[in-house]
């Protein structure tokens, strides 16, 4: 049984409040060993200039600098309007709550990580300017089990949209440096960059796109 709990109300000046609880009752010990856990947990509080977040929350960035699901806090200021921004969010990647407050044998390492956009957007256009970084804990003991290998990894990024008419031009263009660190074994650090580009139009009502995109190493 996984019942939802939501709720949202009214704060004084302006201010509004919302969340979702949901847990997962159930006496299959093979699909949760203790039969009470929690799916989902998250609470926002905003403004039309602020947004807190706390709990559950999908840390979108960009496309080569972060975009999933953390379990964190998170800040966004607008200015203007929700399209001009500064939006912040750090936390942890973990899949399940369990693993944050209880003892899991079965669980992966843990991997912690954040990261920071900026956004201006007029009508012709749209520019971002992103900086994302996940950081595995290489002193977690389930590498002792798992022998797995630790990441650290720094990706800065700008992104763009150009709209002009019926044609629409957008891209990314990214940096990044990831060290690894095996379980046995010495660091190694690489450095690497990204590039995409799309222009998409319609004619006679079919969409035509055409893209590229470039990874290295």
């Amino acid at each position: 049984v996984e019942p939802a709990m939501y709720f949202k109300g009214e704060l004084p000046r302006g201010w509004k409040v919302g969340g979702e609880f949901r847990p997962r009752l159930t006496n299959d010990r093979l699909t949760d060993m203790r039969g009470l856990s929690v799916e989902t947990l998250s609470m926002e509080v905003k403004s039309s200039s602020h947004v807190f977040s706390a709990g559950d929350y999908f840390a979108v960035l960009s496309q080569y600098s972060m975009s999933q699901l953390l379990k964190g806090i998170a800040y966004q200021r607008n200015f203007r309007d929700e399209e001009n921004y500064i939006r912040a969010a750090f936390g942890t990647f973990d899949g399940m709550w369990d693993y944050i407050y209880k003892e899991d044998p079965n669980e992966p390492i843990d991997r912690n990580g954040g990261g920071i956009r900026g956004q201006l957007s007029r009508e012709k256009y749209r520019l971002g300017l992103n900086w994302g970084v996940v950081h595995d804990d290489r002193t977690d003991p389930v590498r002792r089990r798992t022998s797995e290998t630790a990441f650290y990894q720094n990706v800065g990024a700008f992104d763009w949209e150009w709209r002009l008419g019926l044609v629409t031009l957008d891209g990314e263009h990214a940096v990044m440096s990831t060290t690894r660190a095996p379980y046995l074994g010495e660091r190694r650090k690489n450095e690497g960059h990204a590039q995409r580009a799309r222009v998409q139009t319609t004619v006679l009502g079919a969409r035509l796109m055409a893209s590229f995109e470039n990874v290295a190493p």
